[in-house]
Formats: C-alpha cells, sequence, structure tokens
C-alpha cells in the first residue's frame, strides 16, 4: 500500500471534518434555523444549469455560508440581519485530501463518453461528499452546508 493511501486511510479514521463558523443573510430577523430544505427559490445561473442538467444527481438541500473568518462584504440582494452558525463535519475542498474533484472529474467523463461536463462534475462531487460522510464542504471564502443549521445566533454587527 502506497503512503498516500496510509494517509488517507488515517485521516478518514481520525477526522469528521473540520467545523467552522459561518455567516448567512436573511430577510427576517426571528429565525431558530436556516431550513436546507428551502434552497432553490431563487436559484440563478450555475446552479440552475446544473441542477436542469442533472437533475436525478443534484442534491438540492443546501444552505450557503460565508466563512467569517474570510467574510468582506456581502452580496447585493441578501436579506439585512445576519446570523453566525457553528458548522461541523466540513470537508475542505480546496486542500482536497481524498481526492474527490479528481475522481468527480473522473466519473463525469466516463459518463459522457470521455468528454468533460463541469457541470455534471460539479454534481458529482458533492454527492462523493455525502457518501464519504461529510455535512458540507468551503471552499474559497464559502461553505456549502446540505445538513439544517441548527446552531444560529443573531450577529447585529453584521446587519446592514
Amino acid at each position: 500500500m502506497r503512503i498516500q493511501d496510509l494517509l488517507l486511510d488515517r485521516y478518514l479514521f481520525e477526522t469528521k471534518g473540520e467545523t467552522l463558523i459561518g455567516l448567512r443573510f436573511s430577510h427576517k430577523d426571528d429565525l431558530s434555523f436556516f431550513d436546507s430544505s428551502k434552497h432553490g427559490g431563487g436559484i440563478r445561473g450555475a446552479e440552475r444549469k446544473r441542477l436542469a442538467a442533472h437533475p436525478e444527481l443534484y442534491n438540492s438541500n443546501r444552505v450557503y455560508f460565508y466563512i467569517e473568518d474570510d467574510f468582506r462584504r456581502k452580496e447585493p440582494g441578501l436579506g439585512r440581519y445576519a446570523y453566525r452558525a457553528i458548522l461541523p463535519n466540513l470537508y475542505n475542498s480546496k486542500a482536497d485530501p481524498l481526492r474527490l474533484k479528481k475522481q468527480a472529474l473522473e466519473k463525469s467523463k466516463e459518463l459522457n463518453s470521455g468528454y468533460l461536463d463541469n457541470l455534471l462534475a460539479a454534481t458529482l462531487f458533492e454527492n462523493l461528499i455525502l457518501e464519504n460522510k461529510f455535512d458540507g464542504y468551503f471552499d474559497r471564502g464559502v461553505i456549502i452546508y446540505f445538513k439544517d443549521a441548527k446552531e444560529i445566533t443573531r450577529v447585529p454587527e453584521y446587519d446592514g
């Protein structure tokens, strides 16, 4: 067995994923949790294309957060009320220690007659996250969480 495989086995055994603090904005000031099944009402752009391209594979239960430590400013159109959530069991997609991105790319080519389909690869990557028992993942300042976020608190210092 290669040393890389041993390290990956150790990573799987020792980790339950990383825990980060997420920041999310809402139009409501009295929420007690974020419901992952409510995702999709305002889907635009790439997410809508991904859902349309492979609805049978797309996991629509999700909540998006900013990583609080990386937060600079919110996107236009988000609600004015800020919430903080503790989000455990996250996969670090930038480090990608289990090489899930590579697996998703290869599977995408296999399912698409040898051609890479980036939308399919992104969906397959998320499915691999779930198959590996993670509750979400993070990269580039954003957290995608596939469960309800139940530990939330209002943070008025970010309101606006």
